[in-house]
């Protein structure tokens, strides 16, 4: 069997990870044609078995209409379930979400605390948010030191300002 066959009978029988592998199989063309409503499918069967990847991911195709309509607060729901079970990447688009009131009300300092804990974790994108939220003085008081570590640290993970 191939890896298609040996994700596909996994992920019938529950397995979260090969559900979550089967997506992107589906999302990139790989062994199967491109089909991002399959794609949706298999994550969205991991994500309701807990996988943290595949509720990020849910969150992001929810968001972007990848398989499914767009929809910002089911983005947010799936996000929310990511960040409750420590997923950076889901802690970084949640905040981003609080901090531009889409999906749910505006709030700057829910938005920095999810960037803060997305940032220790390693996520770089949290760390440069959290700088530029020092540095105006959004969802906190206004700290150009801090900002500026956080800017470097940003840096030193080769996040680059564009």
């Amino acid at each position: 069997m191939g890896r298609f066959e040996d994700w596909l009978t996994l992920a019938e029988h529950g397995d979260a990870e090969a559900q979550f592998e089967l997506g992107w199989v589906y999302a990139e063309g790989r062994e199967v044609d491109l089909n991002f409503t399959e794609a949706f499918y298999w994550w969205s069967q991991a994500a309701n078995n807990g996988h943290t990847k595949s509720q990020h991911v849910l969150g992001r195709a929810y968001a972007q209409g990848i398989g499914v309509e767009k929809d910002l607060a089911e983005a947010v729901k799936w996000w929310t379930k990511g960040a409750e079970n420590g997923h950076p990447d889901s802690q970084f688009h949640l905040g981003n979400a609080y901090f531009q009131g889409e999906g749910v009300p505006k709030d700057p300092r829910r938005a920095v605390q999810l960037w803060h804990m997305s940032a220790e974790q390693g996520n770089a994108r949290a760390m440069y948010a959290l700088g530029v939220a020092h540095s105006k003085g959004e969802g906190l008081p206004r700290d150009l030191e801090k900002a500026i570590e956080w800017f470097q640290k940003s840096a030193e993970l080769g996040l680059e300002n564009k």
